[in-house]
């Protein structure tokens, strides 16, 4: 199985050949993909680059640091956790979407806003994974029913 080429978008900031990584490009490749989603597929989503914290503009319960975490594309139009959030809120309707969402950037591990965080299973010959969000890595989060939760796995 696997990923087919016809189904990957790439873009580079290094590469003209590609569309550029800006905030309006990567937000429409991501409502794209999303809007393309089907019970039973699986989204995979990767970020290099870098990622920030701003001051929140409302009062805002998920943030008690009152610092939103974003992303930064290149022409430095933010996409904050609340726009990933929302992005990501329809597959929230097919209880068979998996969507791992990878993003190798400062202030990644809570990118997504989830409630809460486990790591699955242990590392090959150590004890069983505490609970803990690291700030880098893989994490699978799915949205149920307006609950939000983000495992992490060891791969």
């Amino acid at each position: 199985a696997g990923f087919q080429p016809s189904d990957i978008m790439v873009m580079l900031d290094t590469d003209p050949k590609t569309i550029p990584p800006t905030g309006a490009n990567i937000k429409n490749a991501l409502r794209t993909a999303v809007a393309a989603c089907q019970d039973g597929d699986e989204l995979f989503v990767h970020f290099s680059g870098h990622g920030t914290q701003v001051p929140v503009m409302e009062p805002d319960p998920d943030e008690p640091d009152h610092l939103d975490e974003a992303i930064c594309p290149t022409d430095m139009n933010l996409l904050c956790d609340n726009d990933l959030v929302e992005i990501f809120a329809p597959l929230g309707q097919y209880p068979d979407i998996k969507l791992t969402f990878q993003a190798d950037c400062c202030h990644s591990g809570t990118l997504l806003d989830m409630d809460n965080c486990e790591i699955n299973g242990p590392k090959k010959g150590g004890p069983p994974a505490p609970l803990a969000v690291t700030p880098a890595g893989v994490f699978d989060a799915r949205v149920d029913q307006g609950h939000r939760s983000l495992a992490f796995q060891d791969v």
